[in-house]
């Protein structure tokens, strides 16, 4: 947390905010949610694209040392629709374990998101839910499918709230999770 402090601190890396900056996490790094130059960094996503079976890790978010992780919004895009059976995620590690599903509910998931929206055809959009989840101090995460129910030969084809298009059309069916974050001191 930011601390009052007399006099300047303009080299970002005092881990004390003057006039000048946004933040100050003691170092110059970017990628931490403090960039080099003293500027709050924004949330960023972490999505992979699943085809095959479950119990497979999608990805993982890499703990900083002395900054902590906060999960801000979660969702599914793809094969989870009102007629799929349906599909679980879990994000697990640094003090945390939950997990989230869309589609047919029935696996007793944390946060039961909506079913994905049809765009058309076989292509189905992002389900989203807000989220505050607050890792340790230090400690990543790991995200990781866990269930499916069946596929139906849908698609991720959306553009998420961050703006990034996805568009897996191609493959015989699919499912998306996503997950946004941020660090923060």
């Amino acid at each position: 947390s930011p601390h009052a402090v007399c006099g300047k601190d303009a080299d970002c890396d005092g881990k004390f905010i003057d006039s000048t900056e946004q933040c100050d996490d003691g170092n110059k790094n970017n990628g931490d949610g403090c960039d080099a130059n003293c500027k709050t960094e924004p949330p960023k996503v972490l999505t992979g694209m699943v085809t095959g079976s479950p119990t497979q890790v999608v990805g993982t978010i890499s703990g900083v040392p002395g900054i902590k992780i906060k999960i801000i919004k979660i969702g599914i895009c793809g094969d989870s629709d009102a007629t799929s059976g349906p599909n679980q995620f879990q994000a697990s590690g640094g003090g945390i374990n939950f997990t989230w599903e869309a589609g047919q509910s029935g696996q007793g998931s944390t946060h039961v998101l909506s079913p994905t929206p049809n765009k058309g055809g076989s292509a189905r959009g992002f389900s989203y839910k807000d989220v505050s989840y607050t890792a340790d101090v230090g400690q990543g995460k790991t995200i990781s499918f866990t269930f499916h129910n069946d596929y139906d030969a849908l698609y991720c084809q959306d553009t998420d709230t961050q703006g990034t298009n996805y568009n897996d059309s191609g493959t015989v069916s699919s499912v998306r999770p996503w997950v946004l974050y941020a660090y923060e001191l």
